[in-house]
Parts: structure tokens; C-alpha cells; sequence
């Protein structure tokens, strides 16, 4: 009998040599593919080293305590336990927690990291989880029961922006990643309500939209911040000292691509 662990390596294996046989794609395409195999390889046996030390709790960051089942981890499970996963967001998160908004809507929850962690941040917030995903809105209303806020947590599918006006007490926050439908989605000529909200958005610019036409949007009603990824420092985590220095580096990825995120502050009276 093959092993689970065989059969990721072989699946991996045939992968990476899927990758270098594609002959109608410059080769230096290829490579790139065969290392990115190769990094999502390396970082799967990293976690599998680490996951017996971690555990299933979050240790530190804004959403400390929490707890997160590997089994339901979308990605970035090393970061999300160790605390330091979006790092760059956690002095906006911070901040906008402390305002005590009144309603948050988290839109592309995917299994709800965000959804429940503010609702166990913000014990008297109603949060809002949207995701087009089945298997996202089933993680996330599975995390909420297990952390005690899944009467906190309203889970749904489709996010329809022509209802924000509903969600105006105080100032309400919006946590948003949607793969580049946000330039469709939070337009304030469209929707003029957004002027109310704080909003943390993930930025997926293309050749046609970039991260400085969709921040403009919002300049005269807020207070914008432009926030990119910055690298993370492996000697801030006791956990990591077994590791490699390479290994090290690789446990706290998050991203290939630098996506930035769009952080708007709304007017305050």
C-alpha cells in the first residue's frame, strides 16, 4: 500500500514533470512552475514537521487563542498559528477594533480566519462571512462553532453591495479579498454608502486596473494607506530554531505575488 505522503510526492513528481514537458511555453515558464512545485513540496513536509508543536491554537497576534483546525486551513497554516499571517494588517486591525465597529462584513471569508476572529475580538459585533465557495461557508460556520461565536457569525454566498446601506451603525468595517472583484464590487459611485465604512481590502490589480486608480476612489471620503508585503524575521518564533535557515523562511510564506492591500480609514466626527 502507498502511503498519503507517497502519493502527494508522486502527485508532485508528475507535476514537475507535466511542467517541463509543456514545449509551447518558453522554458523559462516552465522553471518557474517546476519552483513553485517545488516550494509548495518543501513547505507541506515543513508543516508536517512543525503542525505536533503547534497544535490547533492560535499563540499570539490580534486573534490569539483562537482555535484553528489544520483541517480546515486554506492555505498559510504556519503563519495563521504562529499569529504573524498578514502581519502588516494587525496596527490597522488594531486600531479599527479599538473604534468598536458597530457591524463587520467579511467578504470572501474563506474558512473564516477573519470571520472568527473578530467575532471572538469584538464580543458584541455581528459579523457578516460572505463566500462563493460551499466548502469556505462550511469551514467557517464549522470554526465559529468551535471557537463559541457561531451565533455571532452570519454565513451566506453572494455578497450584494447595493445592500451596505444596512450596515451603518457606527463605523462598520469591511475585511475583503475577492480575487480582483473588488473594483467591481466597492465602487462608491455606485454604492455611496461605503463612505461610512473602515475597509481593509486585498488589492488584485491588472493591466487595466491598478492599486492607485481603486485607492483614489476613496481619497476624498478617507484617509487611505497603500500597505505591501514585507518579509517576516524567523527569530521571532522560538518555534523555528530546528529548522534550516532556508526552512525557516519557507515555513512563513504567504504569497508569490506582492498583492497590496488597501486600507481606508473613514472620517471620524
Amino acid at each position: 500500500m502507498v502511503s498519503s505522503g507517497s502519493q502527494r510526492d508522486l502527485a508532485i513528481l508528475k507535476a514537475s514533470l507535466d511542467a517541463l514537458s509543456q514545449e509551447e511555453r518558453p522554458v523559462s515558464e516552465n522553471l518557474d512552475r517546476l519552483f513553485d512545485i517545488s516550494l509548495a513540496r518543501r513547505l507541506v513536509a515543513i508543516t508536517d514537521t512543525l503542525l505536533p508543536q503547534l497544535g490547533d491554537r492560535v499563540v499570539a497576534g490580534p486573534f490569539a487563542g483562537m482555535t484553528y483546525p489544520p483541517d480546515t486551513a486554506e492555505g498559510c497554516l504556519v503563519p495563521k498559528l504562529l499569529g504573524c499571517y498578514e502581519q502588516e494588517l494587525h496596527p490597522a486591525l488594531a486600531q479599527f477594533c479599538q473604534g468598536r465597529p458597530g457591524t463587520v462584513l467579511n467578504v470572501g471569508c474563506a474558512e473564516g480566519y477573519y470571520a472568527v476572529g473578530l467575532a471572538r475580538a469584538l464580543p458584541d459585533v455581528t459579523v457578516y462571512a460572505w463566500d462563493i465557495a460551499p466548502d469556505a461557508r462550511e469551514k467557517t460556520a464549522r470554526n465559529a462553532a468551535t471557537n463559541g461565536v457561531g451565533d455571532k457569525i452570519i454565513v451566506a454566498a453572494d455578497f450584494d453591495p447595493a445592500v451596505l446601506s444596512d450596515y451603518t451603525d457606527g463605523i462598520p468595517l469591511i475585511i475583503c479579498d475577492i480575487e480582483g472583484a473588488e473594483f467591481e464590487y466597492l465602487d462608491p459611485t455606485r454604492f455611496p454608502a461605503l463612505s461610512a465604512f473602515d475597509m481593509i481590502v486585498e488589492a488584485h490589480p491588472d493591466d487595466s486596473r491598478t492599486v492607485e486608480e481603486f485607492a483614489g476612489r476613496f481619497s476624498a471620503t478617507h484617509r487611505v494607506d497603500i500597505v505591501y508585503p514585507q518579509s517576516r524575521n524567523p527569530a521571532a518564533h522560538d518555534l523555528l530554531k530546528g529548522l534550516t535557515p532556508l526552512d525557516q523562511s519557507i515555513a512563513l510564506f504567504e504569497r508569490l505575488e506582492s498583492t497590496p492591500w488597501i486600507i481606508c480609514h473613514a472620517a471620524r466626527d
